[in-house]
């Protein structure tokens, strides 16, 4: 049912906040909530919380499943986040209608300009509803892997690659603070790099390039509090773990363009959202930890956690000294100045840190090591 000639697209299948919590009639009511952080999987590192299966969360999806009146059928699985799980599907059509873009982030006028390419707009969307509620489902093109996977698999392609990626992920900062758009979750594993096309690949070529999607059963532990489950109605048979681009082609990794995603924590700083942010601890700043409070500042902080973990391979903030020789992977010129931006970036007061077009200006962009 592929044909040669389809395109392939990364869907992505946000949580079931369009809809009621309450299970639709003949599905049983869900279980109390301790019973659902029992529920766990093999190889949970690398998979989504099954918990997150219930009314009013994730969307029970299934290899080989048609979507959109079997516009869209899965073949894989990219990865998943807070609000979302991001699969691989084909469209099996050939031709235009899929490359329309609905209006994000400042609307259609915002792909005039150069570093919006580099802002994931969604191709297409549509609703899809399950047991779990409604879905708001997002069409993509297939983007790659995280921003930092190079530095981590390959140290010395990643160093050389490091000042043109650095300066597409500041200058894509820039762009949304201009709009007075304060992203909200920006950090490595929401900037995504480049992936050569699948277009036009039958199935099995994909994943010949991609891998095989592998599956993983689920069990329910047994607990003396409760009597176990026969079933799971709101979860799906099985979890299908992410594409894993350090085994996949290497070619079809070499991309080097940069794409941020994900904009469900953004918000416009005339509105800030009440005292919530969803961004880790790792690259949250002190007015999120401390105040509970946050704007385009709080991005600008982060970046500078970002580009330290993306030229390091490891994060700023993870509790270990940097004394040992495994840490000493740049040289002292370059530290010298990637310090000082950071000093820039990584200072208390949310008004004394560096704004985006500052930061590149900074020898640290105008400088080859």
């Amino acid at each position: 049912m592929y044909r040669a000639s389809s395109r392939h697209d990364s869907i992505r299948y946000e949580h079931g906040v369009m809809g009621s919590r309450q299970p639709p009639d003949g599905v049983k009511s869900p279980p109390p909530e301790h019973v659902w952080r029992l529920l766990t999987v093999w190889w949970d590192d690398f998979l989504e919380a099954l918990r997150g299966y219930r009314p009013g969360r994730h969307h029970p999806i299934h290899l080989q499943e048609e979507l959109c009146d079997g516009w869209y059928r899965v073949i894989h699985k990219l990865g998943y986040g807070g609000h979302s799980t991001i699969l691989v599907a084909d469209d099996g059509e050939d031709g235009s209608p899929y490359l329309r873009l609905s209006a994000s982030l400042g609307g259609d006028h915002m792909r005039d300009i150069p570093a919006a390419q580099r802002l994931c707009f969604p191709r297409e969307h549509f609703v899809s509803d399950s047991c779990n509620g409604r879905h708001l489902c997002l069409v993509y093109p297939v983007l790659g892997p995280t921003v930092d996977f190079r530095i981590k698999f390959d140290r010395e392609e990643g160093k050389n690659e490091f000042q043109d990626v650095a300066q597409q992920i500041v200058e894509t900062l820039a762009l949304l603070h201009s709009r007075k758009i304060c992203h909200g979750d920006f950090r490595p594993s929401n900037i995504l790099l480049g992936l050569e096309s699948l277009d036009g690949l039958e199935v099995e070529e994909v994943f010949a390039r991609l891998g095989k999607p592998c599956t993983s059963k689920f069990t329910i532990q047994p607990s003396r509090s409760w009597k176990p489950l026969e079933s799971t109605p709101h979860a799906p048979k099985y979890l299908v773990l992410p594409v894993d681009f350090s085994r996949a082609d290497k070619d079809l990794v070499n991309d080097p363009s940069v794409h941020v995603i994900d904009s469900g924590e953004s918000f416009d700083v005339s509105q800030p959202p009440p005292a919530r942010f969803g961004i880790p601890i790792d690259y949250a700043a002190p007015e999120v930890v401390f105040d509970k409070s946050g704007a385009t500042a709080m991005d600008l902080w982060a970046l500078g956690c970002t580009l330290y973990s993306i030229r390091l391979g490891q994060q700023l903030f993870n509790g270990e000294k940097c004394e040992h020789p495994r840490y000493q992977l740049i040289s002292e010129d370059e530290a010298v100045d990637l310090a000082d931006l950071l000093e820039g970036l990584l200072r208390y007061e949310p008004e004394e840190r560096l704004s985006a077009q500052e930061v590149l200006k900074h020898p640290r962009f105008h400088t080859r090591y």
